[in-house]
């Protein structure tokens, strides 16, 4: 006898959409980092650029298409991912949505100027620790412990750029200088702690990946082009550069076994969250990159292990 084919549910959530949706915005958003706000800001160093003026044109365009791809992926990603945590009816889920709405009004607004500057610097510092929270919370202790030190890293730098905006509104002037350092101090924790949001055995040739890697940051940061480095860092990542070259290097490594490893165990939906948490950085840089870092803390919190049967991959304990 025939199986019948199980229905769907009026009103099922459709995961492969917002499958489709996050896919899409991280290799947009992949893009535009690596063109947009990587080559085009050093491509003043390339000898002889005018003769190249006709593939600089091009990847420059390219780059620029990709941001505005991946701006219309993250309106759509926003009431997608919203919707899915609604739907798990659990606090945390519903807490999650919330931040998420309340983010996106947030963004909607600053846009035309509706809000004051250092209001959408909070808001959006609320929704970020927020999501950080609950996604910490649908992972196991270690990798709770990674997002963590990444909300901690966010909200401190966060904090400062909005008491400078909350300043320049006339609301009085708070030297919050340190909070910067602390800041970087907790991206670089976040970074060398990655490798425990995928406990499990590695293989070699992801170790060595990521060794090569965290090499030629380390020449990079050494050599001539160090300034330049270190000034990518602070525009894309919110850090300075500002500690031993080497601790960058070794952070570097370990993202990069971070990203190898859950490639390689094909825990697709985490390393979606992962790249655009990275993709945003540390702080608060724009709207869009925030934004980014929103999307990715929801990833992540639905790619845990007990909040969403659709998404979740991770089966650690």
């Amino acid at each position: 006898m025939a199986a019948i084919p199980r229905q769907s549910q009026p009103g099922a959530f459709d995961a492969s959409a917002l499958r489709y949706v996050v896919g899409g915005l991280t290799l947009a958003a992949l893009v535009e980092l690596f063109v947009l706000r990587t080559f085009t800001r050093t491509a003043i160093h390339i000898p002889a650029l005018e003769e190249l003026a006709g593939p600089y044109t091009l990847l420059a365009g390219l780059g620029r298409y990709a941001y505005y791809l991946s701006v219309v992926l993250l309106i759509a990603a926003l009431p997608l991912l919203a919707l899915a945590l609604w739907r798990r009816r659990t606090l945390t889920g519903v807490v999650a949505a919330v931040a998420l709405t309340a983010f996106a009004a947030i963004a909607a607004a600053a846009g035309p100027g509706a809000i004051p500057e250092h209001v959408a610097d909070a808001g959006t510092l609320a929704a970020v620790v927020t999501l950080a929270g609950v996604a910490a919370g649908h992972q196991n202790t270690r990798g709770a412990l990674v997002l963590l030190l990444f909300g901690a890293a966010f909200a401190l730098s966060a904090v400062h750029t909005t008491l400078q905006a909350a300043a320049q509104g006339g609301l009085g002037t708070i030297d919050a200088h340190d909070l910067l350092f602390a800041s970087e101090i907790g991206g670089v924790a976040f970074a060398l702690a990655s490798p425990l949001l995928v406990p499990g055995a590695c293989r070699r040739r992801t170790a060595l990946a990521a060794g090569a890697v965290a090499l030629v940051v380390f020449g990079s940061l050494l050599g001539a082009g160090g300034p330049t480095t270190r000034i990518l860092l602070l525009w894309n990542e919110g850090l300075s550069g500002t500690l031993p070259s080497a601790i960058y290097a070794l952070a570097a490594g370990a993202l990069s076994f971070t990203l190898l490893h859950l490639l390689g165990t094909r825990r697709f939906m985490t390393l979606l969250g992962f790249l655009l948490v990275l993709a945003g950085g540390v702080g608060l840089h724009n709207t869009y990159q925030s934004g980014l870092v929103v999307v990715g803390l929801a990833v992540l919190a639905l790619s845990g292990p007990s909040l969403s049967p659709a998404l979740a991959e991770d089966k650690s304990p």
